[in-house]
């Protein structure tokens, strides 16, 4: 996106410059002067983002968005990486603007107002994000692991242990190992910090499948994302909202970000490093 032009996002999910001449032919609005932009987001469920003072700008109508849009819109944001987002939203009688932090607020703040059934009741909604990503200041603590991952080339050393023995990784962190041949991974360390489980949940982890825990779609989900961050053997960053059911009866409802980095010790043992990087957190009764 240029400096001063914007882009739009259609109902399907297509990307348009917003002074597109085909769009302009598309729906039959040509006259001089005419607010192709505006008309589109109130009317025909498009999204529209362009360049703000605070890093951009995003305008949609609350209820009439498709997912297909919300995807791409989620996509242009990451890779723009602005530092904030205004988030502008029409409710069919007037405008309400909010200022979002970063990419994870954001996708909060959309799927409230998202169009149907499919985002609205999601439990989990994860959006991937470039490694280029990591160098927000956001991500500070994570450096130090990050630079050693690089300088090691994901080989586990002394220096992987000394990293990981800090607070933050012990607090947030999660590693797991994988078994044999299977790609099934099982947890070495859980952290502290997360608090999506009991004291005695914690002491009885080590050596469990990550898919044995008490929310199991989210223990399933988590398992194939770490297998993939394993099989690619690169760093991967995602933005996640999700509500994660507890043996308590609460549920921990969390935004954040996590980082996977993939890790090997010896001949044959794989292991994958997760970093949570919390945002936002609540619990529900």
């Amino acid at each position: 996106m240029g400096t001063r032009l914007g882009l739009l996002i259609d109902d399907r999910g297509q990307a348009w410059s917003d002074d597109a001449p085909e769009l302009y032919r598309r729906l039959g609005c040509q006259a001089a002067g005419f607010d192709l932009a505006g008309y589109a987001v109130r009317n025909l469920g498009f999204v529209h983002l362009r360049p703000h003072s605070c890093g951009m700008r995003v305008d949609l109508r609350a209820s009439c968005f498709t997912t297909e849009s919300l995807i791409t819109t989620l996509y242009a944001i990451a890779d723009r990486q602005p530092p904030r987002i205004l988030l502008a939203s029409f409710t069919g009688e007037q405008w309400r603007y909010e200022i979002c932090s970063d990419i994870g607020f954001f996708t909060k703040r959309a799927q409230a107002l998202a169009a149907g059934e499919p985002v609205r009741s999601k439990r989990l909604f994860a959006f991937d994000l470039d490694a280029k990503a990591l160098r927000s200041s956001r991500y500070r603590a994570v450096r130090p692991m990050l630079k050693h991952w690089r300088s090691a080339r994901g080989r586990m050393d002394e220096g992987f242990d000394a990293i990981f023995n800090e607070t933050f990784f012990q607090e947030r962190a999660t590693l797991v190992r994988s078994v044999g041949r299977e790609s099934r991974f099982v947890f070495e360390h859980f952290g502290a910090g997360i608090k999506t489980m009991t004291p005695d949940e914690l002491m009885q982890l080590k050596g469990r499948d990550i898919c044995d825990v008490h929310d199991r779609e989210y223990g399933a989900w988590v398992a194939e994302s770490f297998a993939e961050a394993a099989f690619g053997q690169r760093p991967r960053v995602a933005a996640i909202r999700a509500a994660i059911k507890t043996s308590e009866g609460l549920t921990v409802l969390g935004t954040y970000s996590r980082v996977l980095l993939p890790w090997r010790r010896g001949a044959d043992e794989t292991f994958v490093l997760g970093i949570s990087v919390l945002r936002e957190r609540s619990i529900v009764r």
